[in-house]
């Protein structure tokens, strides 16, 4: 499995066919999916917390070109914005924590409500970009890199010391829509759009020992293995699709496959 992004974000997920109605242009091979560009004028409020419920000051909220912040309670409120009618996508940002990225369903002259939960951004391990290596999650997940695996942002191969931060996102905390980017919506490899029931998603950062951003060489891949909590496993499929979070529009996009083996998917 391929990590995109620098934050990489995976779901495996089931389909289930979206209500909505599907935007496809057709351009030569490629089919692209267009979402509906209906506005309506509208607002949003919310507390944004860390995991264990303490308010967040000074959260940075991005909302199209303009950003904002939470007050010392966490809270945050933004008025009178055209908003699109299918869900508007808010960025939240704090140091030492993970991206979190939510859609707001505006509702003309109401003003909507988001309760966010901000997840730390703790060191999972670091290895030696030169050998590769394993890192393993205190829940279990697992994340194991190649020799020679690793770019800086510019391109250059990096083989110096990865220091990888990571979170597993267990699918069955009563907390999950709170923590998780996104709300589960989904295009797959021609377009189609869809939502999605997980069954596990993990956050990847990585670095360089002086905090630069790194990432995978095009045409390497690192293998990732998730738990699968015992209360799914037993109507857990054998084989289910692998998916990516895209940080620009808020959904997951078909990546590859993943197989259930000793109670993980890999």
């Amino acid at each position: 499995m391929k990590l995109k992004y620098l934050l990489a974000l995976l779901v495996f997920g089931m389909l289930f066919t979206s209500c909505e109605e599907d935007i496809i242009e057709e351009s030569q091979s490629e089919i692209i999916y267009q979402p509906p560009k209906v506005t309506v004028a509208s607002g949003v409020s919310g507390i944004v917390t860390d995991q264990l419920g303490n308010a967040l000051g000074e959260v940075t909220i991005q909302y199209e070109n303009e950003q904002y912040k939470t007050d010392e309670n966490g809270y945050f409120i933004i008025n009178d914005e055209s908003a699109r009618e299918d869900g508007a996508l808010l960025t939240f940002t704090e140091s030492g924590y993970f991206e979190n990225f939510k859609f707001y369903m505006p509702e003309p002259g109401k003003l909507s409500f988001l309760r966010v939960q901000m997840v730390e951004r703790n060191l999972a391990g670091n290895i030696d970009g030169t050998i590769g290596g394993t890192i393993t999650l205190d829940d279990g997940a697992k994340i194991q890199f190649p020799a020679n695996a690793f770019k800086d942002a510019a391109g250059n191969e990096y083989n110096g010391q990865v220091n990888v931060y990571a979170h597993w996102y267990d699918p069955t905390s009563e907390d999950l829509n709170a923590t998780m980017p996104g709300d589960l919506r989904a295009t797959n490899e021609i377009g189609e759009a869809f939502q999605l029931a997980t069954y596990g998603m993990m956050a990847v950062d990585l670095t360089s020992n002086t905090g630069a951003e790194l990432n995978l060489r095009e045409g390497v891949n690192a293998s990732l293995e998730f738990p699968l909590p015992g209360s799914l496993a037993d109507n857990a499929p054998e084989e289910i699709l692998v998916w990516s979070f895209n940080e620009n529009t808020g959904y997951w996009v078909e990546e590859a496959t993943a197989i259930k083996s000793d109670g993980v998917y890999t």
